[in-house]
């Protein structure tokens, strides 16, 4: 059983916390993959330009995505030919500036952008409460016509979310009042229309705005820009579709910018012309998450595992996990009962396994071990110091792994050419130590613990080899954590372990 010891339970209760929150909030809010070959969609979406220049410089000027609310830019590419390229941010927007001194004849230029679903709406809630605006200076036949549409919407509405949908409603009757006729006389494009929604509800004092945004679709193309409405309810934007009053921002709908100027501006062109395509491709998630973090700003993914070079990486997907395997030897030995060499030499064995094969693995390491028994019975007749005895096993070892090395290749067997994998230190230290135990306990015994070391690293191999706990204290090492608070327990154990319960019932 545990001791009843509140300190020590108290710390290991606060690391299980502290890592239960930390790989939570990895989880739920960076959105990191619990598995190794999770994947996420990506959506691919290409801007063409195209226009005609007559002899002479050329200037385009195209607003492209800031932080478009609801998805996270994972990469874009301009294609531009031979004009020259500048990307300037303006307030809410980022514009791309194309320029050249000569050209004549039909021009294209391309924009394409790569975005990943992140399912918020945020950077449409920036900025603060924005000041009601103030009343247009109306005619007096336009104010008599708005007023009477604005008191209409209000006299069934409760709020300003209904009001501004019942006055949609009625401003995209099929068979609209005379009031509202007035003014829709007044609108040609989507733009104005919107920009008309807009001034009437100035006269209610309804902070408003528009962004203009892409309907996203698998495989379409020549997709438009569309005009949205947005009024600001005292608490944040809500976002209206000004031909059908649905509020809401949807899923599909990709910013392209905020506010009325104009998409797409050019100076010395003609028959000027912008039109979009969208795609969705599948892409690994944990490849993403490394390359493009969810949040740049979190301090768990700037310092995390992911930044660290290749190589680096691939070497701690490894010893991240031998924390797991001292757990697993701490309950062979002081639970189970099962006899190792020492505490590390079951997951250096199995280390090794990793690189030689299993099968190959236990093979050699048998083999090796009791050639170095046996040269270790000879050692044992010169009476040596501990020091050079260990020295002379260790000669023994590399010896022995060198014969077997050549005699394999010799006999066309690749396999006995893994045996260089294997740690000679720790073969020298376990031939030592099976030895020692030999002479003092008997073979029984030392056999016994060799065993005992062999199940354990079989076990610990198949835990270092298994892919999702690799990908698990890879992403989220602080699962090393709930390692160590086990340990910590286990550390307080004193109860019977299973081979004495066995044992015992057997007698």
């Amino acid at each position: 059983m545990i001791r009843n010891n509140r300190g020590t339970i108290a710390v290991a209760l606060l690391i299980t916390a502290l890592a239960g929150f930390i790989f939570l909030y990895k989880v739920k809010h960076l959105g990191l993959p619990l598995t190794p070959d999770q994947e996420v969609d990506l959506w691919n979406v290409e801007a063409r330009i195209t226009f005609d220049s007559p002899p002479g410089p050329a200037q385009v000027k195209a607003a492209i995505p800031l932080h478009p609310p609801g998805f996270q830019i994972m990469g874009e590419d301009f294609i531009s030919g031979n004009y020259g390229l500048s990307v300037q941010t303006e307030k809410q927007n980022r514009y791309a500036h194309w320029t050249v001194r000569r050209t004549r004849g039909s021009q294209s230029l391309y924009y394409r952008i790569q975005l990943r679903r992140v399912g918020s709406d945020a950077m449409l809630q920036k900025g603060g409460i924005p000041a009601p605006p103030l009343v247009p200076d109306y005619g007096e036949m336009e104010k008599a016509a708005a007023m009477a549409i604005l008191e209409e919407a209000r006299r069934s509405s409760a709020d300003v979310a209904t009001f501004v949908r019942q006055f949609l409603i009625r401003f995209n009757d099929s068979n609209p009042s005379e009031n509202y006729r007035f003014f829709l006389r007044q609108a040609s494009t989507p733009m104005e229309k919107v920009n008309l929604q807009m001034h009437i509800l100035a006269g209610a004092r309804v902070p408003s705005r528009v962004i203009q945004g892409v309907l996203l679709a698998d495989g379409k193309r020549s997709l438009e820009i569309t005009p949205w409405l947005q009024v600001h309810n005292g608490r944040k934007w809500l976002t209206f579709n000004p031909d059908t009053s649905e509020e809401g921002l949807p899923e599909n709908l990709l910013v392209w910018s905020m506010g009325q100027e104009p998409v797409l501006e050019a100076q010395g062109v003609g028959n000027l012309n912008m039109n979009f395509s969208s795609s969705i491709f599948s892409e690994s998630m944990l490849r993403l998450t490394g390359e493009f973090p969810l949040r740049d700003s979190s301090f768990l993914l700037n310092y995390s595992f992911l930044n660290l070079p290749l190589h680096t990486q691939n070497l701690y997907k490894l010893v991240l996990l031998i924390p797991l395997g001292a757990l697993l030897v701490v309950l062979a030995r002081n639970v189970i009962g099962i006899p190792t060499f020492g505490t590390f030499m079951p997951i250096l064995i199995a280390l090794a396994f990793r690189e030689t094969n299993l099968a190959v693995g236990i093979i050699l390491f048998v083999v090796i071990v009791a050639m170095g028994l046996a040269l270790r019975s000879v050692l044992d007749r010169m009476h040596l110091l501990l020091v050079p005895r260990l020295a002379s096993v260790l000669i023994l070892v590399i010896m022995s792994m060198a014969l077997i090395s050549i005699l394999s290749h010799k006999l066309g067997i690749p396999s006995g050419l893994s045996v260089a994998m294997f740690p000679m230190v720790i073969l020298a230290m376990t031939i030592e130590r099976m030895s020692v135990v030999w002479e003092e306990s008997g073979p029984g015994d030392a056999i016994g613990q060799g065993l005992g070391s062999l199940a354990v690293a079989i076990v610990a191999f198949g835990m270092l080899k298994n892919d999702l706990l690799e990908h698990l204290f890879f992403v989220f090492p602080e699962l090393v954590l709930l390692v160590l608070a086990a340990c910590i327990l286990l550390g307080r154990y004193t109860g019977y372990r299973v081979s004495e319960l066995i044992r015992f019932r057997a007698a």
